[in-house]
């Protein structure tokens, strides 16, 4: 994207929905090219609510953050 001439590459936000709610907010925090962010129906806290999330849920959270477990991505959920 920031080799595109058709782009502000000033004005680059992110939107995220479900889990990217969850995870726009974090890569918005560690990403300084990111000028503005939306987070959709995503936990601030993954942590404090892992043990009552679906296990669906769980489980796509460690896929997508490359947890080797369940408890690693608990740990890694923390804000």
């Amino acid at each position: 994207m920031l080799t595109r001439t058709d782009v502000d590459t000033m004005r680059i936000g992110l939107w995220g929905v479900s889990m990217g709610g969850y995870l726009a907010p974090r890569a918005a925090a560690f990403e300084k090219r990111i000028t503005a962010c939306v987070a959709l129906a995503g936990p601030y806290d993954f942590q404090d609510i892992w043990d009552n999330l679906p296990e669906l849920s769980r489980e796509t959270f460690r896929v997508r953050s490359h947890c080797a477990s369940q408890a690693d991505a608990k740990d890694y959920s923390a804000p």
